[in-house]
């Protein structure tokens, strides 16, 4: 079982292989529907604006850069910044029938179109945006999301997609 201190990860899980996306995450005991299985935690993410992430991106190799296009994501709340996992949360994969989904609890501090990228990190703390079970997990199945969910990502986003290569395998 993998520690979830100084983790966003909430239950007791497993890192593995998949048989057809590489690593993993996989519940290590029974997950009731609705429990909390991730949130964000201060130093486990990090939020980008386009200006950021096109810096992040130059100061590495592509296939690094196809890593990070590939692990980050955004949300309705804030359109134009895209969110990084830096925990184990990262390799939640794709699915069609996902075992988790996102949850956004009432009571988040919004902030403007203009704020910095530290701003909107401060607003996502406090377990009102997180992912939670989809409906009872059983041990040692594999915690998925469904990326098909998501919002539109912004335009900057779609661009570096396109510059970097990234194919996304799951549309």
């Amino acid at each position: 079982m993998n520690s979830h201190e100084d983790s966003g990860m909430c239950i007791p899980y497993l890192v593995g292989e998949t048989p057809d996306k590489g690593r993993g995450l996989f519940a290590d005991a029974a997950i009731p529907e609705g429990t909390t299985v991730w949130r964000h935690v201060a130093g486990c993410f990090k939020v980008y604006d386009e200006q950021a992430l096109k810096f992040l991106l130059s100061t590495l190799s592509i296939k690094e850069a196809v890593y990070v296009l590939t692990h980050i994501h955004c949300m309705p709340e804030y359109p134009q910044y895209m969110i990084r996992v830096l925990d184990d949360g990262e390799l939640t994969n794709h699915s069609d029938r996902p075992t988790l989904r996102t949850h956004s609890r009432p009571g988040y501090q919004k902030v403007p179109p203009s704020s910095p990228p530290q701003a909107v990190a401060d607003a996502l703390l406090g377990d009102h945006f997180t992912l939670v079970a989809a409906r009872d997990i059983g041990k040692g199945e594999e915690l998925t999301l469904d990326y098909n969910a998501d919002p539109d990502d912004p335009e900057y986003y779609a661009a570096l997609c396109e510059h970097y290569g990234v194919a996304w395998d799951w549309l």
